[in-house]
C-alpha cells in the first residue's frame, strides 16, 4: 500500500507541474505564474513530450489506484483516506489542470460582484484586465450555463478582489466538497465495503484531477446529491428532494434526481395520500429556488444559456464520433453527407433518446434502488448528450458507486478511460486517428478498449474474492437484512429491535473486526448497540416505503 501510495503522490506532483502549461491556450495568460508553475520554461519543452509525461503521469496514477483496488476489502479506511489526502494535497495547492474553466467562473463571478447579470452579459463584458486574461478566448463571449447556486458562489470567491484568492478558495470549495463525499460512504456504505466505494467515488483519477484539480463545478454537484441519498435512506425525505433540487441549482441535470425522489415518494404514500404527498414533494424542492431568488437575481436566467456548451464539440462524445464516421464514409463513398448536418441529426436523436431512457427509468423507479436509478439516468444524459466533457461522467458514476455493488467493473472502466480523455495528448492522438478515416479510428478504439480490458481481467480487484471476503461479506449482509426486517413495521413485532431479536453476535461486533480501525473484536462482543457499525444499502429498509421494500411490494 506504501509503494502505490508513494507512486500516486510522484504522479500527482508531476502532473501538477506540467498539465497548468498544457491547459493554456494561445491568447489566455494567467494573472499569476503561480511560484513559476505557469511561467516560460528556461529550457523550451515540445508540446509532445509534455503531453507524453502528463500520459505517463496519469497512466502511473491509474495503475496505482487499480493497486489499492486489489486489496481494497483488507485494508483499514482510515488509511485509504490518508492516501487520498496524501494525493490531493499537490493537485489542492497548484493552479487549476487540464483546463481553463475556472478561469471562467472567476470572470462570471466578477460580472455578478459588479451588479451585471452572467445570464445577459459575456465576461467580455469586463474589458482588458487581470478577471478576462486567464479565461479561454472561445468562450470569451459565452454567458453562464450554470445554475444560481453556482453563480451565487462565483460571486462570493471574487470578494478578495484578487484571481490568485479566488482560485485558492475554489480549490478549497472542491476539497470541502470531496470531504462530505467521503464522510458520506462512512454512513451508507457497508462496513466490509467501505474502502472500496471510498476508492470509487472519492480517491479516483477522474475525481481527482477534474473535480479538484481542474476545480470543476461537478464537485459540489456530486456532494450535493450523495447527501440527498443520505437522507433519503434516513427516511428524511423531503430533506433528499431539498439537497437534490439544490444540487440542480448547479448545473440542471441534477434535476432529474428530483423526478426520482418524487416519484418514489408519491408510490410510497397510499392512494389517498399521493396529491398531498406530491405536493409536500414539490414544496420542498422549490424551496431552495425560492431562497437562491433572493440573492442571486435573474435566478431562472441560465434556462435562455443552456446552449453555451453546444459552442464546442468534444471528440469522445458518442454522438460526435458517430457524425464524424458518417461524414467519412459519407467522402470515401462518393456521398453528400456533411459533418455540420449529420452532427445536428446525431445530436437530437442523442437528447431524445436521452429522454426516453429517463422516462423509462422514472416509471420503473420503484423496482430498484433510488442512487441506481439516479446514476444510470445521469451516466445515459452525459454519454448521450450533445458534448462529453469527462468530468460529466462524475454525475452517473458517483451515485452508482455509493448504491449499486453490481456495476462496479463497469464504474472502474469508465473512470479509467475518462481519465485519459482530457489530456491534450490523447485528444491529439483521437484527432489524428480520425484524419485517416473511420477503419483507423475504429481499429484504434477497438484496441485501446480490448487492452483496456485485458488489463482488467488480469486485476485482482475484478476477480472474485477470496473465502474469507465472502464469509465478511456474508455476515455483513445478515446483519443488513436483520436490520432491513427489524425497521419495516409490517414485519411480526418478534423481529423488532428490543422485542426478541434474532440478530447474531457479528450485528452488533463482527467478530472479523473493525475495519475502520483495523481491530479484531471475540465473537459475540460488539462495539455498539445493534445496528450500529453495519449501514443499510441505499433502498434497503427504513419503512416500507424504501427501495427494495417498494420493489418488493410491486413485484407482489
Amino acid at each position: 500500500m506504501g509503494a502505490a501510495a508513494g507512486l500516486g503522490l510522484l504522479s500527482c506532483a508531476a502532473l501538477v507541474l506540467t498539465a497548468g502549461r498544457s491547459a493554456r491556450v494561445p491568447g489566455a495568460a494567467p494573472s499569476s505564474s503561480w511560484l513559476g508553475l505557469l511561467g516560460p520554461m528556461r529550457s523550451p519543452m515540445p508540446s509532445a513530450t509534455l503531453g507524453g509525461i502528463e500520459i505517463g503521469a496519469v497512466l502511473l496514477l491509474v495503475l496505482a489506484w487499480w493497486w489499492l483496488l486489489r486489496g481494497a476489502r483488507r485494508r483499514p479506511v482510515r488509511r485509504l483516506e490518508l492516501v487520498g489526502l496524501l494525493w490531493a494535497a499537490p493537485l489542492a495547492m497548484g493552479p487549476p489542470l487540464l483546463s481553463l474553466d475556472a478561469y471562467s467562473y472567476l470572470a462570471q463571478g466578477r460580472l455578478a460582484a459588479l451588479g451585471i447579470d452572467p445570464y445577459q452579459h459575456a465576461p467580455s463584458t469586463l474589458g482588458p484586465g487581470v478577471w478576462l486574461r486567464g479565461v479561454d478566448p472561445f468562450w470569451r463571449d459565452a454567458l453562464s450555463p450554470y445554475g444560481p447556486l453556482a453563480v451565487l458562489l462565483e460571486r462570493a470567491s471574487t470578494l478578495p478582489g484578487s484571481p490568485v484568492a479566488a482560485l485558492v478558495l475554489l480549490h478549497l470549495l472542491a476539497l470541502g466538497a470531496l470531504v462530505v463525499l467521503a464522510l458520506v460512504v462512512r454512513r451508507l456504505a457497508p462496513s466490509a465495503q467501505r474502502g472500496t466505494v471510498l476508492l470509487l467515488v472519492v480517491v479516483n483519477p477522474l475525481v481527482l484531477l477534474q473535480l479538484l484539480g481542474a476545480a470543476h463545478w461537478e464537485a459540489l454537484l456530486v456532494a450535493l446529491l450523495a447527501l440527498a441519498l443520505l437522507a433519503w435512506q434516513r427516511d428524511h425525505p423531503a430533506a433528499a428532494l431539498a439537497l437534490a433540487s439544490t444540487a440542480a441549482a448547479v448545473k440542471l441535470p441534477a434535476a432529474f434526481a428530483v423526478g426520482v425522489f418524487l416519484v418514489l415518494q408519491v408510490l410510497a404514500a397510499g392512494r389517498t395520500r399521493r396529491l398531498q404527498t406530491a405536493a409536500t414533494g414539490v414544496a420542498a424542492a422549490t424551496a431552495p429556488w425560492l431562497l437562491l431568488s433572493l440573492v442571486v437575481p435573474n435566478a431562472l436566467g441560465f434556462a435562455g444559456a443552456l446552449s453555451t456548451p453546444l459552442t464546442g464539440r468534444t471528440l469522445y462524445a458518442p454522438t460526435t464520433l458517430l457524425a464524424e464516421a458518417m461524414a467519412k464514409a459519407g467522402a470515401l463513398t462518393g456521398g453528400a453527407a456533411h459533418f455540420d448536418s449529420t452532427l445536428s441529426l446525431f445530436r437530437g436523436g442523442g437528447l431524445l433518446l436521452a429522454l426516453g431512457v429517463c422516462c423509462v427509468l422514472l416509471v420503473t423507479a420503484g423496482r430498484r434502488p433510488a442512487g441506481t436509478t439516479i446514476g444510470i439516468g445521469l451516466l445515459v444524459v452525459a454519454l448521450l448528450g450533445p458534448v462529453l466533457y469527462p468530468w460529466y461522467c462524475t454525475w452517473g458514476l458517483v451515485p452508482l458507486a455509493l448504491s449499486s455493488p453490481r456495476h462496479r467493473r463497469l464504474i472502474v472502466l469508465l473512470l479509467s478511460a475518462a481519465t485519459f480523455t482530457a489530456l491534450p495528448g490523447c485528444a491529439q492522438l483521437g484527432l489524428a486517428l480520425l484524419a485517416y478515416g473511420p477503419v483507423p479510428a475504429g481499429f484504434g478504439a477497438a484496441l485501446l478498449t480490448a487492452g483496456t480490458w485485458a488489463l482488467h481481467r488480469r486485476c485482482a480487484v475484478l476477480r472474485p474474492p477470496s473465502a474469507h471476503e465472502l464469509g465478511v461479506q456474508q455476515d455483513a449482509l445478515t446483519c443488513q437484512a436483520w436490520d432491513a426486517q427489524s425497521a419495516d413495521p409490517v414485519q411480526e413485532p418478534a423481529l423488532r429491535p428490543g422485542a426478541g431479536s434474532r440478530r447474531g453476535a457479528s450485528c452488533t461486533g463482527s467478530d472479523h473486526g473493525d475495519p475502520d480501525s483495523g481491530t479484531a473484536h471475540p465473537p459475540g462482543q460488539g462495539t455498539g448497540a445493534a445496528g450500529q457499525g453495519n449501514a443499510v444499502p441505499l433502498g434497503a429498509g427504513h419503512g416500507p416505503h424504501r427501495g427494495d421494500v417498494l420493489a418488493r411490494g410491486l413485484e407482489r
